[in-house]
């Protein structure tokens, strides 16, 4: 399919140029509704990924499921690509230079989005979902070997008790250092340095299979972002959060 995480710039440079472009923005829409019919029928997750496609190197990524292309539509597609270069070569010239943009690409409604974009070129607005969990706190804790770790504390209520329900969200690979200047996401599995996990009540606990974090915003005064927690009973905890600083005396070590 497209060329992952790479400027589409590169890309075109090597192309032969196109005879009797049209207009820049003709040549920009006929790509973009070239890639409005690309693939992006889902069922989790995983089967989508997402491709620097656009003709703008500083454009978000286009999320689709994964897959190779037929040989006639790649072809297709670098001719079209060919084309917005010949078309846009003069305004293209005296943009900066840009690094890719972040993006994070679900399955929403069986449809490869990028959560993070919002309204794209032909998909959806997406909107983060509530939690069920509306009360978050972030501190630092110790990981698995003792090392240091992030946890978020969500719950129903302020100061929750013995019987109210939780979830717990902790990372402790790769922390990250604020101020974060782009979101970050963390895997939430034990084998890649974080977990998840959900407590109807204290010591009654049930880890995650696998999940997601997302980090917004994280700085000394707390953190925003996202998550998503999948269960071995086929339940999914997700949604968004807004945290605010609790530290709780912990020794490590």
């Amino acid at each position: 399919m497209c060329k992952l995480i790479a400027p589409l710039a590169l890309l075109l440079t090597l192309l032969p140029a196109v005879a009797d472009a049209p207009s820049c923005p003709l040549a920009v829409a006929d790509l973009e509704k070239f890639l409005e019919t690309l693939p992006r029928s889902c069922r989790k997750d995983s089967d989508c990924e997402g491709y620097f496609c656009r003709a703008d190197s500083c454009a978000r990524a286009v999320v689709l499921r994964q897959g190779k292309l037929s040989p006639g539509r790649e072809k297709q597609l670098l001719a079209l690509q060919g084309s917005v270069r010949e078309a846009c070569a003069a305004e293209f010239a005296i943009r900066p230079a840009c690094s890719p943009m972040p993006f994070r690409a679900e399955c929403r409604r069986n449809t490869c989005v990028d959560v993070l974009a919002g309204k794209a070129p032909g998909l959806p607005t997406v909107k983060k979902r509530s939690s069920a969990y509306p009360v978050a706190t972030i501190r630092h804790a110790c990981g698995p070997t003792d090392g240091p770790a992030l946890q978020i504390t969500l719950s129903k209520v302020p100061n929750p008790g013995a019987q109210d329900a939780r979830l717990f969200l902790t990372i402790y690979g790769n922390l990250p250092d604020p101020p974060l200047s782009e979101p970050r996401t963390y895997r939430l599995d034990p084998q890649t340095g974080g977990d998840g996990a959900r407590c109807p009540k204290s010591n009654d606990c049930e880890t995650a299979e696998r999940g997601t974090l997302v980090l917004d915003t994280f700085s000394g005064h707390g953190a925003t972002g996202s998550y998503k927690l999948h269960f071995k009973d086929g339940s999914v905890e997700e949604g968004s959060f807004t945290a605010t600083w609790r530290e709780v005396p912990e020794h490590c070590g």
